[in-house]
């Protein structure tokens, strides 16, 4: 009788670690076909989309006036100039 009792609660453990595995196995293949898609069917959208937003032209007014000495000359006269930015 005890080595009934003993099978039986094995056989139960062994379904319940079966079960558990099934479920693991099953949420990493959900996470591997979700990135799968992102990179191979959606990698063209979401690159244009870094690209695009990478190449940004911004024209800022020249805010300052002139610095002028004590006679009224202009010492520093203010002109815009363009200029490149490159942030990493």
């Amino acid at each position: 009788m005890k080595k009934q009792k003993e099978k039986k609660q094995q056989t139960y453990i062994s379904v319940r670690l079966n079960i558990m595995f099934l479920c693991i196995f099953l949420l990493f293949s959900a996470i591997i076909m979700q990135l799968g898609k992102v990179q191979i069917v959606e990698g063209e959208a979401y690159k244009n989309q870094v690209e695009s937003s990478q190449n940004e032209t911004t024209s800022i007014a020249v805010p300052r006036g002139q610095i002028l000495d004590r006679e009224g000359k202009a010492v520093v006269n203010n002109k815009s100039l363009r200029t490149i930015t490159y942030t990493r």
